[in-house]
């Protein structure tokens, strides 16, 4: 999966290197202010443009996801996590048929710190001075991600290029594989529902333990099926299955790279204890 968590060093070298296209963009000045001062390490007006560009109507569609990462890497370098939340969604809400927006939305809510303290009946992100309870968000930053990745799909399938839906449909099975992976296979039994979000968890719960992974009331491993689509698949790993299989079929030349990946979930899980569901 496509995921960064920038530091300075690689926001230095991404931006030297000409890797964010600046094709067709009207903002190209402004744009070009916000990389110097962030290649100087003034993030908090590096954000400041990074924001706008990335809230601006006149902003290049395939520009906007680009924007909106370096701002939230701004937010996490001034230790300000609490803000990135708000700002995601801002973007998000103007640009609900953007895809390459809405992935790069779900690579963030994945790469954030997920925990943060509940202040006065609000989450707040990160570190926090003060009274307040700590609290974790991994697993509703996970289905925000999903949901994020759902929301792209129809849009990514009237695509032209077969290597943009590849990497799509590579990066959306990376994160559902995100709760099941390691110890946590069993997890992929579930299915999760995309329709609302979890609660924030509590920070000091060590109570859950690794399960291992799944097996029938025969006490034969699970191996989950391809379903026919993704809206008639009975838990994440059918979903896991289906993703993969439709990165197959936009480019057939990654068979062996895909079926290691499954090939290697096999393998962990034999590594493990088996726990019936």
């Amino acid at each position: 999966m496509r995921r960064l968590f920038v530091f300075p060093a690689m926001l230095v070298l991404l931006l030297l290197s000409g890797c964010i296209s600046t094709a067709n963009d009207t903002a190209k000045p402004l744009r070009d202010k916000a990389n110097r001062l962030l290649n100087e390490g003034n993030y908090k007006d590096a954000y400041q443009l990074f924001s706008k560009l990335a809230l601006d109507e006149e902003t290049a569609p395939k520009l906007i996801g680009d924007d909106l990462q370096f701002a939230v890497a701004c937010l996490r370098e001034l230790d300000r996590q609490n803000e990135q939340d708000k700002l995601i969604e801002n973007v998000v809400a103007k640009n609900p048929g953007n895809w390459t927006l809405l992935t790069k939305a779900a690579e963030q809510y994945m790469n954030a710190n997920h925990y943060g303290y509940m202040v006065s009946g609000k989450f707040e992100r990160g570190s926090h001075v003060g009274r307040g309870n700590y609290m974790k968000s991994t697993e509703r930053d996970r289905i925000r991600s999903l949901q994020l990745y759902l929301q792209a799909m129809p849009i990514v399938l009237k695509e032209d290029s077969k290597e943009e839906k590849f990497n799509f449909y590579n990066d959306f099975a990376d994160t559902i594989l995100e709760g099941g992976k390691d110890k946590d296979s069993w997890r992929l039994q579930y299915l999760s529902d995309l329709t609302v979000l979890p609660d924030y968890e509590n920070g000091y719960d060590h109570g859950s333990k690794a399960k291992g992974a799944p097996v029938d009331e025969n006490g034969n491993p699970i191996f989950y099926k391809i379903p026919p689509d993704f809206a008639k698949a009975q838990n994440d790993g059918e979903r896991w299955r289906w993703l993969l299989e439709e990165a197959i079929k936009v480019c057939p030349s990654s068979k062996n790279f895909v079926l290691f990946m499954y090939a290697d979930l096999l393998r962990h899980c034999s590594k493990i204890n088996f726990t019936t569901m």
